[in-house]
Parts: structure tokens; C-alpha cells; sequence
């Protein structure tokens, strides 16, 4: 019986951190790096983002792009 317990919660474990990180885009003229899976719901965009290899951004809603900014893309990501 621990056994089974023991495997359902590292199963739970596992799906949580294989789960896409939430965070907010840089919106005070900052540099945010993208290594692994991030997904980013409304904002304002105002600063520089670099997606590095194996990374992964996903954006839904709506977003407010400030003049000057940028998104860099890394081979790979």
C-alpha cells in the first residue's frame, strides 16, 4: 500500500513540474530569458526577451507592445 501511495504522489510531482511555468512578460524595460516552457496570459510588453534553446513561449490574450521592444530568438528555441 505505501508503495502505491509512494508512486501516485511522485506521479503528481512529476506532472506538476513538467507543467508549463506561469509568469508575466518584462514590463519596465527588463530582459527576461526563456529556457524551458512558459506561457504568459494578457500584459504589456516592454523589454527584451530571449528564448534560448529548448525554450518555449506561449502568449494568449491580449498584449500591449511597448515601442523599442524585442523578442530573440536562439537557434533551438
Amino acid at each position: 500500500m505505501r508503495t502505491a501511495s509512494f508512486l501516485a504522489i511522485l506521479m503528481l510531482i512529476s506532472i506538476t513540474l513538467a507543467s508549463p511555468v506561469l509568469a508575466s512578460p518584462p514590463s519596465q524595460g527588463d530582459t527576461v530569458t526563456v529556457s524551458d516552457s512558459v506561457t504568459w496570459t494578457d500584459g504589456t510588453f516592454d523589454g527584451e526577451i530571449i528564448i534560448q534553446n529548448g525554450g518555449e513561449l506561449q502568449w494568449t490574450g491580449d498584449v500591449d507592445v511597448k515601442e523599442g521592444s524585442k523578442i530573440i530568438v536562439e537557434e533551438g528555441g
